[in-house]
């Protein structure tokens, strides 16, 4: 295994468990909405770990729980992070394949 072949899948693992944690998060907080007067999740903590490499699992958590649906700058800001997170992946698998 090479040392780009390494770093991806250390990248790979890294999105999968903070995707695994946003989704959980953005599955909590629907919880929450449905009992009165229990405590949220902030939106600043759902997007914060969308950002830092959860993307994948906000966006999924967001469809499938229908979690904020109509708001438009939280969707903006998920897709951006989810696209941004891919573009790495491809990117470095582009270097891997460049690299054979």
């Amino acid at each position: 295994m090479t040392y780009h072949e390494k770093v991806l899948l250390v990248y790979i693992c890294y999105l999968l468990f903070f995707s695994l944690i946003t989704f959980i998060l953005f599955l909590i907080d629907k919880k929450f909405a449905t009992i009165e007067g229990h405590k949220r999740i902030k939106e600043k903590t759902l997007l914060f770990f969308c950002s830092i490499g959860g993307g994948i699992g906000g966006y999924f958590g967001r469809i499938l729980g229908h979690h904020k649906t109509k708001k438009i700058y939280f969707s903006l800001i998920i897709n951006l992070t989810l696209l941004l997170q891919l573009m790495i992946l491809g990117a470095m698998i582009t270097l891997i394949i460049v690299n054979k």
